[in-house]
């Protein structure tokens, strides 16, 4: 029963499409400049984006949230390169477990699983000595993970085990530092990030709880139902088993056992003693079962119907509406009157989404004390590397917007519907229909596509051959002008489609 609740109101928050811009705060004599550096980070914002593949990371991230209540994602840099980790809610470990502000927080600890040569290959770049090296060794405190299988690893040797490193975040000074270590040795001391004023972690939170820094997940208040909806089915399928079925009662004096299962026997014959038989009923008969109450049934499916509808994930919203008798419009207005309880959940995931976008610029600035370079690529062209100098970066002052745009099949049907619709009253030609249609359109767009441009190519084929009975009869009427270009002949030709 909890598993289609979690599904749907996955699928309801995360079908959001999200995308990042940013925009220039600098309101005097830079502001076009500044301008022109937000849209160069709009475009990088994009490619990260799409990198770090977070259009399916995120469906990751908002179902441990939407099981467990949070879910947060850890971002590092790798030779400039923004990369992420997403980080369970058992990992991570804040100050103030009743301070909501992930950046407000005094220290936030991470507990990772590493592996142990590459925690020795770390500390030896940091400078440690061979002893201190020699005490990072391997465990197996795999009790704060989360999932059966992440608590059994392979460990072939002592070096090639794991261990539990711990990364420690602080604040100083306005400066991000950091510092990590193992169970025996801090293999990277005191380390400040400079130019970096942000945590680069982001929280998710599903429900937030009063006074607490954490959240509440939406299988939480389903677990009672869920033990009682399993426990009745159990007595359901155990009443079933007693009761549905007749029992058959003999007499051991005239009947031998084997002469009674022979009666599952289809077309078998049993032979009595007659002179001991006086009716059939006194020597074997059926006991008829015990009815059982309809009501245990009914209740099961009742309290799974209640439970679901007052999570807002019953049949109406979940699938059970046939696309072909209503109308996307009428569809849309359904799911979304069903998922305006989920409003706040999207909201949610938009700030997640905004704190991502200012983290990244944080990372930008502190990482690239000399300025970035960018690779950007128009259509059709070669990219192109375009610098963002470190002063522009300094002076930018940023303002994040997240633009959502629902991506589900119903929205998309709607869309489709009114074009068509627009087509054919002959508002749209076809070939603004086919220009309107998304690449992922239900409507074949590539192959429309093939058949406007062959339109064209045919129409241009035609124009050509017009041309020279065209300028005869501009000779005949009094001199021979100029020859326009063939396209402007072409243009003068009926429109096709």
């Amino acid at each position: 029963m909890i598993r289609p609740v979690v599904d749907y109101k996955l699928g309801m928050v995360a079908q959001n499409g999200m995308s990042i811009h940013y925009s220039a705060m600098n309101y005097d004599d830079n502001y076009r400049q500044m301008t022109q550096v937000c849209e160069k980070l709009n475009h990088h914002a994009e490619k990260t984006w799409e990198r770090l593949k977070l259009d399916r990371i995120v469906w990751d991230i908002i179902l441990d949230a939407c099981i467990s209540g949070d879910s947060f994602a850890y971002f590092y840099s790798d030779n400039g390169k923004i990369e992420l980790n997403a980080i369970d809610a058992t990992n991570v470990f804040l100050s103030d477990e009743q301070e909501t502000e992930l950046q407000n927080q005094k220290y936030i600890l991470i507990a990772q699983r590493l592996f142990v040569e590459d925690v020795k290959a770390q500390a030896k770049k940091n400078g440690l000595s061979e002893e201190e090296i020699g005490l990072i060794t391997a465990d197996n405190e795999t009790s704060m993970r989360a999932g059966d299988k992440a608590k059994t690893e392979v460990v072939q040797d002592e070096d090639g085990g794991k261990c539990v490193s711990i990364l420690k975040m602080w604040k100083q000074d306005g400066t991000v530092h950091i510092a990590r270590t193992v169970k025996n040795v801090v293999y990277q001391p005191d380390t400040a990030i400079e130019g970096m004023k942000l945590y680069p972690l982001a929280h998710f939170s599903w429900d937030r709880e009063k006074g607490g820094a954490r959240g509440i997940g939406e299988v939480c208040h389903r677990i009672p139902n869920q033990i009682e909806i399993n426990k009745s089915l159990w007595r359901l399928i155990t009443g079933i088993k007693q009761f549905s079925f007749p029992h058959i009662v003999y007499d051991n004096a005239v009947l031998s056992k084997e002469n009674v299962e022979r009666l599952s026997i289809v077309g078998s014959n049993i032979g009595v003693n007659a002179n001991k038989l006086q009716r059939v009923s006194d020597t074997i008969q059926y006991l008829q079962p015990a009815s059982i109450n309809p009501l245990a049934a009914n209740i099961v499916g009742d309290m799974i119907t209640r439970t679901r509808e007052l999570a807002g994930a019953g049949d109406a919203v979940t699938g059970q509406i046939n696309p072909e008798q209503a109308s996307g419009a009428a569809i849309i207005a359904v799911r979304d009157a069903a998922a305006l309880t989920l409003n706040r959940h999207v909201a949610a995931f938009r700030q997640f989404v905004e704190d991502i976008a200012r983290i990244w610029y944080d990372m930008w600035t502190a990482y690239h004390p000399e300025g970035m370079e960018i690779p950007i690529s128009a259509e059709g062209q070669p990219s192109t590397a375009q610098k963002i100098t470190a002063d522009e970066l300094q002076k930018l002052k940023i303002e994040v917007r997240v633009d959502v745009s629902p991506n589900n099949p119903f929205s998309k049907f709607a869309q489709e519907q009114a074009l068509a619709n627009l087509f054919a009253r002959g508002a749209l030609t076809f070939e603004e229909y086919v220009k309107a249609l998304d690449d992922d359109a239900s409507s074949p767009k590539g192959k429309l596509q093939e058949i406007v441009d062959a339109r064209k190519a045919e129409a241009q084929k035609q124009a050509q051959k017009m041309l020279p009975e065209l300028l005869k009869q501009m000779q005949g009427a009094g001199g021979a002008p100029a020859m326009p270009p063939s396209g402007e002949i072409a243009g003068q030709m009926p429109q096709v489609g």
